[in-house]
């Protein structure tokens, strides 16, 4: 018995020498589940596909694993780069593309062991490619744990929604809007939204150099920021987070309503500026009260702004 106790301890000994030995020389390879189907991870983006596809006038595109790209191209075309087993499927009926990752999610668990392994997770891209001067009716974004980036088109109705993820719109006409992010921040760049609804929660909202026509802007624990926007009607909600307002011109008034955070309007044109809060400092043109309401300007094109907790500073 005790011979064979030794004998036990020998060959443990001679397992774990190999299994260092393995390890250091990467040859412990991790083993992830996609479903229920085993495979060796790897961060290698090793797979890549043109998707040759019928003229569409409609986007239709889930995905939970991916950086999604919507930009004008020179045919209608799908690209693909990644893991092969994230790779969409991809088809077009009666004119809408519809684009669907599978067997993908925001993280793999392992079974093995990492020896010295600072690689990053792999970086699934999708591009969806739409030629020159065609408007599309719609498209239909929904993208977790991947940003999202559109740029250079024109939609008429446009539905963005997405967690873990950025999104970013860049030289984009949209008739209709309605985008719903969580955990990932909003960025308008040269981009015209002519009515519609924008919601933000635990995240930013960003805007450069656009137009805001009848959008109404709903933040939970984020702040908002404007530079040189046309902001036509329209207003915003926020619940708790600064908002920031510069450059911009005003018509048909606008609204801003903040439960908890500071407002700073600096350089915005327009036909006056009411200004009321509960808990906070008003400081209007430099006419300063601690609470209270302040009128500034005309009784037309006025921009309506309420604080219930926070600074209100108009310059």
């Amino acid at each position: 018995m005790k011979k064979a106790f030794k004998w036990g301890w020998v060959v443990l000994a001679v397992g774990l020498l190999f299994l260092l030995i393995g390890g250091f020389a990467h040859g412990a390879k991790n083993v992830v589940f996609n479903g229920w189907r085993p495979m060796v991870y790897s961060t290698k983006p090793d797979f890549q596909k043109d998707y040759a596809v019928a003229d569409f006038d409609q986007v239709d595109v889930a995905t939970s694993n991916a950086d999604v790209t919507i930009r004008r191209g020179d045919a209608y075309r799908v690209q693909y780069h990644g893991r092969k087993s994230a790779r969409p499927s991809v088809k077009v009926l009666n004119g809408r593309l519809t684009v669907r990752q599978k067997g993908s999610t925001e993280k793999n668990g392992f079974i093995g062991f990492r020896w010295f392994d600072y690689s990053q997770d792999v970086s699934n891209k999708l591009t969806v490619y739409i030629p020159d001067n065609v408007k599309l009716k719609k498209i239909r974004n929904l993208n977790n744990y991947g940003d999202t980036h559109m740029q250079g088109i024109s939609i008429a109705n446009l539905e963005a929604i997405g967690s873990d993820g950025s999104l970013k719109l860049s030289n984009l006409n949209v008739d209709t809007t309605n985008i719903e992010m969580r955990d990932g921040d909003v960025y308008l760049e040269n981009t015209n939204l002519l009515g519609g609804l924008v919601t933000s929660e635990d995240s930013d909202i960003d805007v450069q150099n656009g137009a805001l026509r009848n959008v109404e802007l709903q933040q939970d624990d984020g702040d908002i920021s404007m530079h040189n926007v046309a902001l036509d009607g329209g207003k915003a909600n926020v619940s708790e987070g600064d908002v920031n307002i510069t450059e911009s011109t005003v018509t048909r008034g606008y609204s801003l309503t903040n439960s908890d955070g500071d407002n700073v309007l600096r350089n915005v044109n327009a036909g006056g500026f009411d200004v009321t809060n509960s808990d906070g400092d008003n400081t209007v043109f430099g006419n300063s009260s601690e609470s209270g309401h302040i009128h500034s300007g005309t009784t037309q094109n006025v921009v309506i702004v309420k604080n219930s907790d926070g600074d209100n500073t108009v310059r």
